[in-house]
């Protein structure tokens, strides 16, 4: 259980300085890609937002990984949505071509690594017995 809480801790601090990051940063991020600067920012603010919170969350689970294992069905499915909606995006050209890699780097390979979480904690309570 031990490298889960590692793994968990390293998470969430990624999304919370990621977050952070692109809340603050992203219409300089957009203009790199070569994307126009958006008409309603806090859509892309919200989003940030998002995964600051789902950072918090990751850090509960480093905390306590089994109480708090169905935060990392939120993570999985998350991950699991933006990968599709990001490959779907690359293939209708709304996703610059040298951008291809984002799906693959930021939500794939957390798609396997929570998944394996969720496979090997599986019989596990969530809740201490009475």
């Amino acid at each position: 259980m031990k490298a889960w809480k590692i793994f968990f801790l390293i998470a969430g601090l990624f999304n919370l300085v990621g977050g952070a990051a692109g809340f603050l940063t992203f219409e300089s991020h957009l203009a790199e890609a070569g994307l126009p600067a958006p008409h309603y920012t806090h859509s892309f603010q919200l989003l940030f937002l998002l995964v600051m919170i789902l950072g918090v969350g990751y850090l509960m689970v480093w905390k306590d990984p089994i109480r708090n294992r169905n935060i990392v069905w939120l993570g999985w499915l998350t991950k699991v949505c933006g990968f599709v909606i990001s490959l779907h995006a690359l293939r209708l050209g709304e996703l610059p071509a040298e951008n291809a890699w984002q799906p693959w780097i930021a939500d794939f390979p957390f798609i396997l690594i929570f998944g394996l979480f969720l496979f090997q904690t599986r019989r596990h309570p969530t809740r201490p017995e009475p």
